[in-house]
């Protein structure tokens, strides 16, 4: 893998550190992906349905190009994001629908 020109291992085989950033980097894609989606499900705004097109794209772009590094690093891809990011996702997805403005104060 090379890092601004430098080589950080002999090519084919990443070193432990950028092994570590690969899976990292990839687990952190898969769960950004995920979360686009959710947000194109159940968000009731354009917008957030918009921004979560966005990320499902951009980080489906930057997923598909980090699983070829690992692949030609030697690298095992993870195919899941990791436990944090799946429980942030399980709380995101358990929550309910809100209409976009906050509900308005009773005045007695």
């Amino acid at each position: 893998m090379t890092i601004a020109g430098a080589s950080a291992a002999p090519q084919g085989k990443a070193s432990k550190h950028d092994q570590h950033f690969l899976v990292e980097a990839i687990q952190g894609d898969l769960s950004e992906v995920k979360v686009g989606q959710l947000a194109q499900q159940k968000a009731q705004s354009d917008q957030a349905k918009q921004f979560g097109k966005m990320l499902e794209q951009d980080h489906s772009d930057n997923l598909n190009q980090a699983q070829q590094l690992a692949d030609a690093q030697g690298v095992q891809a993870p195919s899941e994001p990791n436990s944090e990011q799946k429980a942030i996702y399980d709380k995101l997805n358990g929550l309910p629908a809100r209409n976009s403005m906050p509900p308005s104060r009773v005045a007695w």
